[in-house]
């Protein structure tokens, strides 16, 4: 369970004991955190905030940081990198401030966390490899487990397949230690993601074999993690697992059915208000679709990717929905508006840019490393 209270490191603060409203604002915080790990992550990001605000207007600080953290956290299962991001640099630069390790561990992953949807992956990964070093001093299996999720990750679109899968690895070991349903099935969840890039990998290099030994892995964890999510009622987590058989029903040929788990995907992604995986998989379902000719199924697919990837900015997305739609208008024969979505995707790429500079002259700003101890 994520922690908001006093790591091990001391303040002048240490001795004071909180008040009742201090601890209502601690719980609410870690209530948002697991409602969204139970996968209703608007709600948990809702309360957070709600804890934040109240917390702020009580002058709390450590009640504050307690429901930063969360908000972070929840920002960052939903894919929100700006937020998650932005809510990760306050909550690290308050928990230093009062001394609290486990709240520095946890914005520490958030920060990481956001470094995919910024595309700042290399600068992510001292980052990441800093929050497991806090966790593994703590003894904090919740916070390690999560760390090494975040590091895995991240390592798997390196494509640093081996290093990615000990670290999912130990994070699922963590995840078991700590006895918690919701971490153990998203460290297994990972390894299967993490088995798509491999056969994605193989993929491009026309190795068969490869390619099907991935995917087994692959399709065997995501239904083994969609009956347990089914059963937890977890539906972000069965529609990132259904996206992924779809993927696996790709990298055999299978396109019937990846058009039809594909479209199952997101039908549900929107259902639930996952809005996160809506726009890869929009482009996913619009190739599939261009494929058997329906050009129409596949514009209207893109420009509902489109529309959320909005509402997530800043989104590398957004460039390459612009961009599959100018293809599709060039396909088509609409050269006038290819040219309006060209236009489109230099002025998106050009204000993503803007956002991932500033990000990574945040990140560049700070030596991730642990002090030496004194």
């Amino acid at each position: 369970m994520e922690s908001g209270g006093v790591g091990t490191m001391k303040s002048d603060t240490d001795d004071k004991l909180p008040s009742i409203e201090s601890n209502l604002f601690e719980a609410m915080a870690l209530e948002a955190v697991q409602i969204a790990l139970s996968g209703n992550i608007k709600r948990g990001i809702s309360l957070a905030l709600n804890a934040r605000g109240r917390a702020r207007a009580a002058q709390d600080e450590r009640a504050e940081l307690a429901a930063l953290s969360a908000a972070s956290r929840c920002h960052s299962m939903n894919n929100d990198a700006l937020a998650s991001f932005s809510s990760g640099i306050d909550a690290q630069a308050l928990a230093q401030k009062l001394g609290d390790q486990r709240s520095l561990g946890h914005a520490l992953c958030s920060i990481a966390s956001s470094a995919f949807v910024l595309r700042l992956i290399d600068a992510s990964i001292p980052v990441a490899e800093r929050a497991i070093a806090e966790a593994v001093d703590l003894h904090d299996d919740d916070l390690e487990s999560r760390a090494r999720v975040i590091l895995g990750e991240n390592l798997g679109n390196l494509q640093r397949f081996d290093e990615a899968r000990r670290q999912l690895e130990l994070a699922l070991e963590a995840a078991r230690r700590l006895g918690a349903a919701g971490l153990q099935n998203r460290a297994h969840a990972k390894l299967g993601t993490l088995a798509a890039k491999e056969a994605e990998y193989f993929a491009a290099r026309d190795e068969t074999s490869g390619v099907e030994r991935a995917c087994s892995v692959a399709l065997q964890c995501a239904n083994e993690i969609i009956l347990l999510a089914k059963e937890q009622r977890n539906s972000t987590l069965v529609v990132s697992m259904l996206g992924l058989r779809a993927r696996v029903h790709e990298f055999r040929g299978e396109w019937v059915a990846a058009r039809d788990e594909t479209a199952a995907a997101l039908a549900l992604a929107r259902q639930s208000a996952y809005l996160s995986p809506i726009p890869p998989w929009s482009l996913r379902l619009a190739a599939l679709l261009i494929r058997e000719g329906d050009f129409a199924g596949a514009r209207s697919t893109l420009e509902e990717g489109l529309r959320t990837a909005e509402n997530l900015r800043p989104s590398f997305r957004i460039g390459e929905l612009c961009e599959a739609l100018m293809q599709l208008e060039q396909r088509t024969g609409d050269t006038a508006a290819a040219a309006q979505w060209q236009e489109r995707v230099d002025d998106e790429r050009r204000i993503f840019e803007v956002e991932r500079e500033r990000a990574s002259a945040i990140l560049a700003a700070h030596d991730w490393r642990r002090p030496l101890q004194q």
